[in-house]
């Protein structure tokens, strides 16, 4: 079955973070605070057990290659909505960014970078590497700047939004920086996850951690094409296995409100045969 999201006719008339006085999820004018983020299939999930996931993806993450040109990046809001005078929770989502890779004969200026779906995305974003590190240690760093579309239609650099560097802590693979210089996240490996994104942070706009948790994928993603990365992508795999046993009451207290969300995408036959295709649901 093909997993399809919500049929939005304009996402720039979706409720913003500011109008949608009945949702459940946080308001742009809100800030955020420190929190962990990991990956399981084709979600980010936060490490909270009642909670659904914060972000979906058209790509299972683990399974991302070099062939790959674009993916559709959505945030899962949580809607209240009221019917016969019940209040109901429901999962929305929102377009938020693409993710491309454009093909070498499209010359383009970022050899991954992210598309702002909607004027109320923060900004469209492309990515670069640097040689970080010293003579004795180094690795490849990552440096995410805010783009424009210049005269030709190819994004062009602007401002700097985030820089990713290797750490020399040997728990933590990267450390990630934004525009100022300021320490943000880092990013750590444990028994189930391949990696998680801890959010450090004391204060961070939920716009700001939209296109943070889109630059990561596009960080693994990156890592994910490259020749070597078949151990990565084994760890990646089967940590999302293991997130899905790990979680599988989590799962099922969501999957209702996920399938009502989406059940006219789902077809007659799979429905009938009360089953899904768990591997794309989780």
């Amino acid at each position: 079955m093909e997993d399809l999201p919500p049929d939005y006719p304009d996402q720039d008339l979706l409720p913003s973070y500011e109008t949608i006085t009945n949702t459940t999820s946080h308001p742009t004018k809100n800030v955020l605070g420190p929190a962990t983020l990991y990956i399981s299939g084709r979600f980010i999930y936060s490490t909270d057990p009642q909670a659904p996931p914060l972000y979906e993806f058209s790509h299972s993450i683990g399974y991302l290659h070099e062939t790959d040109r674009s993916v559709k990046v959505e945030r899962v809001d949580q809607v209240v909505k009221t019917s016969a005078g019940t209040p109901q929770v429901v999962l929305r989502n929102r377009h938020l960014f693409d993710l491309k890779h454009p093909t070498a004969a499209e010359f383009p200026n970022f050899v991954y970078h992210a598309e702002a779906a909607t004027r109320r995305t923060l900004c469209s974003f492309g990515a670069s590497t640097f040689r970080a590190g010293g003579i004795l240690r180094h690795g490849k760093g990552y440096r995410f700047e805010r783009a424009v579309k210049g005269a030709d239609r190819k994004l062009e650099a602007q401002d700097a939004l985030f820089e990713v560097s290797p750490s020399r802590d040997k728990a933590v693979g990267y450390e990630w920086r934004d525009a100022q210089g300021e320490l943000i996240a880092r990013e750590v490996k444990d028994e189930m996850a391949s990696m998680s994104l801890v959010i450090t942070a004391a204060e961070m706009s939920p716009d700001m951690r939209d296109a943070l948790a889109a630059a990561w994928i596009i960080r693994i993603w990156w890592d994910l094409s490259n020749e070597d990365s078949s151990a990565m992508r084994l760890m990646m795999v089967n940590a999302s296995r293991g997130r899905r046993i790990l979680c599988s009451d989590k799962i099922r207290r969501w999957l209702a409100l996920y399938l009502s969300s989406h059940h006219a995408h789902c077809s007659a036959k799979d429905m009938s045969n009360g089953r899904m295709d768990m591997d794309n649901l989780i």
